[in-house]
């Protein structure tokens, strides 16, 4: 007997482990870049590749909380 309802519990929880470590290894990888400053060859994409990646993370947690 499957208990749907603890299944889609579970899956939420994993997801939402999936999003928290997805969001701290972005603010990471920009906290490295910042250290590393302008000399960085790839400073300037890195910075916008990486905001635009928390963007998206935000305004998705922002639309899933809405729904």
């Amino acid at each position: 007997h499957l208990n749907l309802n603890r299944y889609a519990t579970k899956k939420t929880v994993a997801e939402s482990m999936l999003d928290v470590a997805l969001l701290m290894a972005n603010a990471s990888q920009l906290k490295s870049v910042l250290e590393q400053g302008p000399g960085f060859k790839y400073y300037r994409p890195v910075i916008v590749l990486i905001s635009v990646s928390l963007l998206f993370q935000m305004l998705a947690g922002v639309f899933f909380i809405l729904m």
